[in-house]
């Protein structure tokens, strides 16, 4: 059986009542969250997958847990690619007022075993890449995919950092990386004015323990990230940097315990408790 066919026939004939990307969307979200809430339960998440699998009937939702399942298949069928990309093109359903035009497989390969630094992989800990405007995570699938003929596990020696504008690309990205296996953090925002909604990460990066092996590979301590920042971002807020900045250190000074990562060059984002905050140099 051709999973990736029997997967975009089954899609074609789901809810004929919704437009074909509100499905789509839908669908990919749903599976998302899945995978997600099943190593980390987050109620938010789960609150919205009830919301959205509450405006179909029931064949659909049975149709939308067949559709998850031949995904599946296809991903262990075809091995490495964008496949989510080929699908979500194939279907004609992408935005060209976005600009979705997803990057042939065989080209974001080309560029990666181009620039593969095996030396740079050799010397440190693990490689770290981020995509600053992700769309369905093909890039990141390919690095994966360079590194491993070169005979480096990507699931222990890659970390990537994803960012996309378009929550439907974003989710693609997730699922396709958590389906490879891949250690990463997604997130939805607008890479240009550092405004994100939403960080996801992928199953493999809990197991593989990645927030230990982040946090042992700091090398400047938090005040010195604080005070250097020209600009400090808190998630769901409109406060100014001085303010976020005297009320991080406040926190830290108070004995509160801290999370600091790299989401992309020159930006770190620090967690204390539920407020986060985005620094950038």
């Amino acid at each position: 059986m051709n999973y990736r066919k029997e997967l975009e026939k089954e899609f074609k004939s789901t809810a004929p009542y919704h437009h074909r990307h509100k499905v789509w969307d839908d669908f990919i979200t749903c599976f998302a969250i899945a995978i997600h809430n099943a190593s980390l339960k987050d109620e938010e998440l789960e609150n919205k997958y009830l919301q959205i699998i509450n405006q179909y009937e029931k064949k659909d939702r049975y149709q939308f847990t067949k559709m998850a399942g031949l995904l599946t298949e296809a991903f262990e069928q075809n091995g490495f690619g964008d496949l989510l990309g080929e699908i979500y093109m194939a279907l004609e359903i992408g935005s060209k007022n976005l600009g979705q035009f997803f990057t042939p497989y065989s080209l974001s390969k080309m560029c990666a075993q181009l620039t593969l630094d095996k030396k740079l992989i050799e010397s440190q800990r693990y490689l770290t890449a981020s995509e600053p405007a992700c769309g369905s995570g093909g890039m990141i699938v390919a690095l994966a995919d360079a590194m491993y003929s070169e005979g480096y596990n990507p699931q222990q020696l890659l970390l990537a950092n994803c960012v996309d504008v378009d929550q439907t690309a974003a989710m693609m990205c997730y699922i396709q990386l958590s389906l490879y296996g891949i250690p990463a953090r997604v997130t939805i925002g607008n890479t240009l004015t550092m405004k994100f909604s939403r960080t996801i990460l992928t199953p493999m990066y809990h197991l593989g323990g990645w927030v230990l092996k982040e946090m042992a590979g700091q090398k400047l301590p938090a005040t010195s990230l604080i005070n250097n920042a020209k600009t400090i971002i808190k998630h769901c807020s409109e406060n100014n940097t001085e303010i976020c900045k005297n009320e991080i250190i406040q926190k830290i000074e108070a004995g509160n315990e801290y999370q600091i990562i790299t989401i992309i060059e020159s930006v770190s984002r620090l967690s204390i408790n539920d407020d986060v905050y985005d620094l950038i140099a």
